[in-house]
């Protein structure tokens, strides 16, 4: 029997228990000439066959007002060396600036959707939104994915090359974390029933 002492923790620390989380980028393109771009700790595949993609967006997020209106999107991956973009980015919103203009970011047409891609990425998810649940103060994107690609220098047949790209982990509190200090491979052994 195991025993030991623990800590309650608020109910709103329950994301943080779960983390650390990946960090991406959603961009969202032009809508009456407008374009936005925010960092997202709330996406997660749901779906292998056939693909699809859930995300989590705040409703107050001028992001989520141009996915509702657009119907698409794009998940673009970045690297460690985007940690603090990925910060500023969360600071201000796209219904005030252009946020690719104010951060010298590139938008580059994507592959099958409306929407912009971020081109400093590494790889990119593009996701036509099929439904929307209103959820507490998020409204949560069940999407489609009609493509997926990542540079050639930055991919092998097997996705993306994490461990000389080091992928952004949100740890909570502004505390970000690279993910390949200690890893496991379990791919070695197989287990048959």
């Amino acid at each position: 029997m195991v025993c030991c002492m623990y800590r309650d923790l608020p109910l709103s620390f329950f994301n943080r228990v779960i983390g650390p989380v990946p960090v991406v980028l959603i961009s969202v393109g032009y809508l009456k000439g407008k374009r936005s771009i925010m960092p997202c700790t709330s996406v997660a595949p749901i779906s292998l066959t056939p693909p699809y993609v859930g995300a989590s967006i705040a409703k107050t997020r001028y992001t989520c007002k141009l996915i509702r209106e657009l119907g698409d999107f794009v998940i673009n991956i970045p690297t460690w060396n985007f940690t603090r973009l990925i910060t500023e980015l969360g600071m201000v919103s796209g219904s005030e600036i252009d946020k690719f203009e104010y951060f010298n970011l590139t938008p580059l047409k994507a592959k099958k959707v409306k929407s912009f891609r971020v081109g400093e990425a590494i790889a990119w998810i593009e996701c036509c939104v099929e439904k929307s649940l209103s959820i507490g103060d998020r409204v949560f994107y069940i999407s489609r994915v009609v493509a997926v690609y990542a540079r050639e220098e930055c991919s092998y047949d097997f996705g993306v090359k994490w461990f000389s790209e080091k992928p952004v982990l949100y740890l909570g509190d502004l505390l970000f974390a690279t993910g390949f200090a200690e890893y496991y491979r379990c791919c070695d052994v197989v287990y048959r029933r």
